[in-house]
């Protein structure tokens, strides 16, 4: 095996750590060139630990140790009783998993080890390959700039062990003076004939400011301030309404790499970039002078392809107080776009207001506004932050944001004037006024195009590979370095605008998994000091991993992808008893309390849950109706957050289509399917009524499920069943009886004879009447329940 350099890096500002590709049975000599001036220096062989820092493992005197530092993973459980374990192809990989031989063990500074003779890896071949896992199965996803990162022909994502490395391949360079973050180095090995450059991350991935950042007015002038740690200069362009030409603030930097530029006077309403320069040595920056850098913390921009406008922070609105939002227990979610719901509605807004924050608002006021009627208590709205969208009449779904603290003009009545931020305040407000509660969707697992966040820094700002380039387990090209302080930092501060300023009652984080399990209960911590009531709910997956057993620990709600599966699977007949009792119960493998898993069978992505039922689109079987109506009530009739997708009780389809992310003409709700399917829109809409009325009471959990809180009754080899809750009387809460039989056989289930003397049915598949149903023959004799095929019914106590 030829010699080679694997890495170099700073690993303080006077350090250099370096890997070779194998040992050295001497501490080589070394020349260094650098373009700043740091000093005499000494190489020395580091320490094994100093090795394991960054490969999780070192070898030394016949034995292996396995370090666990939670730095090099993208999923640590926070959880201080957290279990661990070492899993590798030479142990069975997950048959490791609770075994005490490959536990690692605690020490009393918190970090956690194992060490092992290297016989117990059966070494006959030269490489092996390892990964940690936590005792409920979840594995620890490994950094892909770690520099035993290997992937392997599945995708997997592993850590390789090189046996013939013992830990004479790593060295340490000591300087006498502290290297600067734009320092270029460059190593040579005269003696081994080996050079290469000196990665500055670990020491650039450290660095922070709690300097002011964005445009504010300091002393009568207008400061802008933008952090560029790298950057070897940059300027503010601006102008004021009526200029062609540009002005010019050079812009002067501080010790924490935050660049400052001051103009005369308040120049409120002017539109301006940045144009940051430096040196482009690697591929980790990304610097062009010629770029027009919107302003990361710009309170508005003319246009998504635009420039920033001048908007204090003391020009923002302010949220209005005295609206209370739903308990966690007692919300029940509509899933909007904001376009989707206006473009086809029966409104008095013109063709303009369609487009923007206020012809919503206007609609709102409204009682026959469809949100009003949909049965839901909060709405979910799909992200409004700045996005890519070329022209203001183009339809996105606005997920690839390029501006966090800036409401999108193109939802604007005025983005010339930078309505935007009060347009959006005013919605929110409306939306409160009609009794919704308002959670944003926000995207900050990745940026939009063209990423000028990246001509700031982006090796700074985005997770990057070994070889420096882009991760992309978001798939959008790009994944945001939400560890970074400064990154960290930027998604706290649009936060608590979007709270404080709008009034929003909380935010559903899109992709959360690359958001990361530390930077999401920071947030949690954060906001709940702003808004202690705060609704916080994460799409818990990514390419990368699954995140919502893990979520458990924290005060996160999670999309439940396992209840959409199965009981979408159950409706259609499949799916066994022990599913359906887990999911109605509130999944509690991962859910801590009940109001941590939102409920769901469809939202935007992929196709609509009719699409997947039905292809007959407009001419429905009954059967069809019967089996959406159930999946339907799967959703309201289980313990957790519901959720619906807009459309829900329109037998919404989008023609079987599984990608509509800019089809706005396959998103526009079509209202007059309530018409074309009358009887299941009523239906739909009282079902999602009483999961808010008061008879629904015992559904409503708040905090764990009780044990024995939910009595379960099956049918003889049949999936039908049936759910009693509040079942002990433990509650003055009504109890509540729900049955399904999604067969196509008739059924009978022993439920004993209280039923039909203590309580009345309200619904079966057909009807919806909180008054209780007169039905022409008794669905109740001897104990047994009767049910036809493709059927339930819904029961209240007297």
């Amino acid at each position: 095996m030829s010699l080679s350099i694997v890495k170099a890096w700073w690993e303080l500002p006077d350090r250099i750590a370096v890997v070779f590709s194998r040992d050295i049975g001497f501490v080589p000599r070394a020349e260094i060139s650098s373009d700043a001036d740091i000093g005499e220096f000494s190489v020395s062989r580091a320490a094994g630990r100093d090795f394991s820092k960054y490969t999780s493992y070192h070898i030394e005197n016949g034995a292996i140790t396995f370090h666990l530092d939670g730095g090099n993973f993208c999923n640590v459980r926070t959880s201080p009783d957290a279990e661990y374990f070492v899993c590798g192809d030479f142990n069975g990989w997950g048959g490791a998993i609770g075994n005490p031989e490959w536990k690692l063990r605690k020490a009393q500074n918190g970090s956690r080890a194992l060490t092992v003779p290297i016989e117990k890896l059966a070494p006959t071949r030269r490489k092996r390959y390892f990964k940690f896992a936590c005792s409920d199965g979840r594995w620890l996803e490994p950094r892909a700039d770690l520099p035993n990162f290997e992937r392997d022909k599945d995708g997997n994502s592993n850590l390789r062990i090189s046996l013939d490395k013992t830990g004479g391949h790593v060295f340490a360079i000591a300087f006498q003076k502290r290297a600067p973050l734009s320092a270029h180095v460059r190593l040579s090995f005269p003696e081994l004939g080996l050079e290469c450059a000196v990665s500055p991350a670990q020491l650039l991935l450290q660095s922070s400011s709690g300097a002011p950042l964005g445009a504010r007015l300091e002393n009568g002038d207008t400061v802008f301030s933008i952090f560029a740690p790298r950057a070897s200069a940059a300027r503010v362009i601006w102008k004021i309404a009526g200029e062609n030409l540009g002005r010019v603030a050079e812009a002067s930097k501080d010790g924490d790499g935050v660049w400052t530029a001051r103009a005369s006077g308040d120049l409120s309403g002017a539109r301006y970039f940045w144009s940051i320069d430096g040196i482009n040595r690697d591929n980790t920056t990304r610097f062009d002078h010629n770029v027009k850098i919107p302003d990361p913390y710009a309170n508005a921009m003319d246009a998504a392809a635009g420039v920033s406008i001048v908007k204090f922070d003391s020009a923002l609105p302010r949220a209005c107080s005295g609206f209370t939002p739903p308990k966690w227990h007692d919300l029940s979610i509509l899933e909007i776009h904001l376009r989707d719901v206006l473009a086809r509605a029966r409104a008095d807004i013109s063709e303009g207001e369609r487009l923007t924050f206020a012809g919503l608002a206007k609609w709102l006021e409204s009682p026959d506004c469809y949100l009003r009627k949909a049965g839901a208590n909060c709405v979910e709205l799909q992200p409004i932050q700045e996005f890519t969208a070329a022209r203001r009449t183009d339809y996105e779904w606005g997920y690839m944001p390029i501006g966090w603290f800036a409401p999108s003009s193109c939802y604007a009545t005025d983005p010339e004037r930078a309505s935007q931020n009060a347009d959006f305040a005013r919605l929110v407000e409306a939306f409160h006024k009609a009794g919704l509660a308002v959670v944003l969707d926000v995207v900050y697992n990745h940026f939009g195009e063209p990423n000028t966040l990246g001509n700031i820094d982006s090796e700074y700002y985005f997770e990057t590979d070994f070889a420096g380039g882009f991760t992309n387990y978001s798939g959008c090209g790009n994944d945001f370095r939400c560890s970074a302080p400064m990154a960290k930092r930027m998604i706290f501060d649009s936060l608590e605008k979007l709270v404080l300023n709008y009034g929003v009652d909380g935010f559903r984080f899109d992709l959360a998994e690359l958001v990361g399990l530390g930077t999401l209960s920071e947030i949690e911590e954060r906001l709940k000091k702003i808004k202690p009531s705060i609704i916080l709910i994460a799409e818990p997956w990514s390419f990368h991993g699954h995140i919502a057993a893990a979520l458990r620990d924290t005060g996160f709600a999670s999309w439940n992808d396992g209840f959409r599966e199965f009981m979408l699977s159950y409706a259609l007949g499949n799916g066994g008893f022990g599913g359906f009792k887990y999911y109605v119960s509130g999944s509690q493998n991962i859910a801590r309390f009940a109001a941590q898993t939102v409920n769901y069978l469809e939202s935007h992505d992929d196709k609509c849950l009719f699409d997947r039922i039905t292809r007959a689109h407009d001419n429905p079987s009954e059967a069809d109706l019967r089996r959406y109506k159930i999946a339907y009530a799967l959703v309201f009739l289980s313990a957790g957050i519901p959720m619906a997708a807009e459309g829900f009780d329109l037998a919404r389809t989008k023609r079987g289509k599984n990608n509509t992310y800019k089809d706005g003409a396959a998103n526009a709700l079509d209202y007059a399917r309530a018409m074309r399917f009358t009887g299941l829109c009523q239906w739909l809409r009282a079902i999602a009524k009483f999961r808010n009325s008061e008879s629904a009471r015992a559904l409503k959990i708040d905090g764990a499920v009780p044990d024995g809180w939910i009595e379960f009754f099956g049918a003889r080899e049949s999936n039908a069943a049936c759910a009693m809750f509040n079942a002990k009387k433990e509650s003055p809460a009504r109890r509540v009886f729900a049955a399904f039989n999604p067969t196509t056989s008739h059924v009978k289930i022993e439920v004993g004879e209280g039923l039909a003397k203590n309580f009345r049915q309200i619904a079966d598949i057909d009807r919806f009447d909180t008054s209780g149903l007169d039905n022409p023959e008794p669905p109740i004799a001897g104990g047994a329940l009767s049910m036809p095929a493709l059927s339930m019914s819904l029961w209240i106590e007297k």
